[in-house]
């Protein structure tokens, strides 16, 4: 019932989006690193905030000129599908990458910006926004019209039409600038940051395109200032009242009453993804997707990290955010880990082998480094020399074996869940003697009724792990198939099945 008052609340016209992002300029500019990726992150919180549906956000990545021209072309067919006989559709068009005072540069290819705004207007819209966040996108702005009075920080000799609000993330003569701690462009780091909640200054979880404009402005102009450079980002045209996101469509978030202390980032723990930036002050309302995150705090000598699951509804935090300081943590783009190497060890059963077939069994220690984006890399060893003996049979088995390792976590709580694989080498050992059964006398094939026989062994296996944590450690359990390859007189496939059992420390 809450959610179908706001939507009635908040009804709105359809929107088209189209998303434009290239890491790649012209032959004498240095690619980007973050342009595609923030073009994900903007597309996003439309489709999750802003009323946006997913198949009206035309998104463009990697792009060259056909691309945006074909991209524009499509754009042209979603508007028409939605448009509506009482009211047209409204229209955002962001662009990060490359640009100049000739337009914008594409993967080696110049897209002149009175092409851009003409093939656009093709599209049948009511309200349209432009957001540019290019170095001199300023100075793209200024090539287009005339004096513009109304608003007092859009460039000289720049008016727009009535219809469209433009928005350039710096000067005419700046550059913009990638940050690698917050893994994006600072304009459209605190432009998504703006959108998830942190622009909401009057804490109606609506927020504006003024807000969003005058948050991600003072922010940006801010950061790079700490830095020595000057970014400043520039407004021209009408639409400030426009609604560009409504945190009462967010599944959850974080909110606290504050006061918050340090600028902090919001890190996606399983992707190492920076979620949002939530500025020092009186408190915040952050809309999130369901999962794990890092707070991390960005200012002052040592590090300080709060964490937080994000399920249904927002999860309220206490008035002043809980940081823990965490000496010797180290950083992985915007996450933090206590160690970057953890321990596991436990015991493991695995069906398969050679000669007699015994299964194979004893206990196991992995070392284990975190790489980020929810990837880890270990080096596993196990092994033992267990006595046999069952009804029929006495004796050993040996077995030695290293392996390369590789998993993934996929699920967002305090489980972790994900596929694992392993590679590796070892050796086996059997030696195994008959008891005195009757008739069974021939089945090691000798006349002794012994058989020693050992070999070298490789192993190819893949499944699923599962990890929780319980304190100070975390609880492992893996399922494993695959296969041992026996080099004994000639290579033998034989498959295998196996089960896992440990703890370990956490990262």
């Amino acid at each position: 019932m809450i959610a179908l008052l706001a939507s009635v609340a908040f009804a709105q016209p359809p929107r088209v989006a189209v998303i434009v992002t290239g890491n790649r300029g012209l032959a004498n500019e240095a690619p980007l690193r973050f342009a595609d990726s923030d073009g994900d992150r903007v597309a996003d919180a439309l489709v999750e905030l802003g009323g946006f549906r997913r198949d009206a956000v035309v998104r463009i990545a990697a792009a060259g000129r056909e691309d945006v021209e074909r991209g524009l072309a499509e754009a042209v067919v979603v508007a028409s599908r939605l448009r509506d006989t009482d009211e047209a559709p409204e229209l955002l068009v962001y662009y990060a990458g490359h640009a100049g005072a000739d337009g914008l540069h594409l993967d080696g290819e110049v897209l002149p910006l009175p092409e851009l705004k003409a093939a656009a207007r093709v599209i049948p819209a009511g309200r349209r926004v432009y957001v540019l966040d290019a170095c001199r996108s300023g100075q793209l702005m200024r090539s287009m019209g005339a004096t513009l009075e109304s608003v007092t920080d859009a460039p000289a000799d720049f008016a727009p039409p009535a219809d469209e609000a433009w928005i350039a993330s710096t000067g005419p003569e700046q550059d913009a600038f990638e940050a690698d701690q917050r893994k994006g462009a600072l304009f459209s780091h605190f432009f998504v940051s703006g959108l998830r909640g942190s622009a909401d200054t009057d804490h109606d979880s609506r927020v504006t395109l003024r807000e969003v404009y005058d948050f991600a402005q003072s922010q940006t102009a801010e950061t790079a200032a700490r830095t020595g450079r000057v970014q400043e980002p520039r407004w021209a045209g009408a639409h400030g009242d426009w609604p560009v996101s409504n945190l009462h469509r967010a599944a959850g978030g974080i909110e606290t009453a504050g006061p918050v202390p340090y600028d902090l980032l919001v890190v996606e723990e399983r992707t190492s993804r920076v979620a949002a930036e939530i500025p020092a002050g009186s408190g915040f309302r952050i809309a999130l997707p369901r999962g794990r995150y890092q707070l991390v705090a960005l200012d002052g000598d040592v590090p300080r990290v709060a964490h937080v699951t994000v399920r249904d509804g927002f999860e309220k935090l206490a008035p002043a955010v809980a940081l823990e300081k965490s000496p010797g943590i180290r950083a992985r783009g915007g996450l933090l880990v206590r160690n970057a190497w953890t321990v596991r060890g436990g015991y493991e059963v695995w069906t398969g082998g050679i000669g007699a077939r015994s299964t194979l069994h004893g206990p196991w220690a992995e070392l284990h480094r975190e790489l980020g984006g929810g990837h880890q890399a270990g080096i596993r060893v196990s092994g033992a020399i267990l006595p046999v003996h069952t009804g029929w049979t006495e004796g050993r088995l040996a077995s030695g074996l290293a392996e390369a390792t590789w998993a993934l976590d996929l699920l967002a709580s305090p489980w972790i869940v994900g596929p694992q694989a392993g590679v590796g080498m070892g050796y086996v050992q059997q030696r195994l003697a008959r008891t005195s059964v009757p008739g069974l006398d021939g089945w090691y094939g000798a006349d002794d009724g012994v058989l020693s026989q050992g070999a070298g062994v490789a192993v190819v296996r893949g499944g699923l792990r599962a990890e929780a944590p319980i304190g100070p450690v975390a609880v492992h359990v893996s399922s494993t198939v695959g296969s041992w390859v026996a080099f004994e007189r000639e290579a033998k496939w034989r498959p295998g099945i196996g089960l896992a059992v440990g703890l370990g420390t956490r990262p």
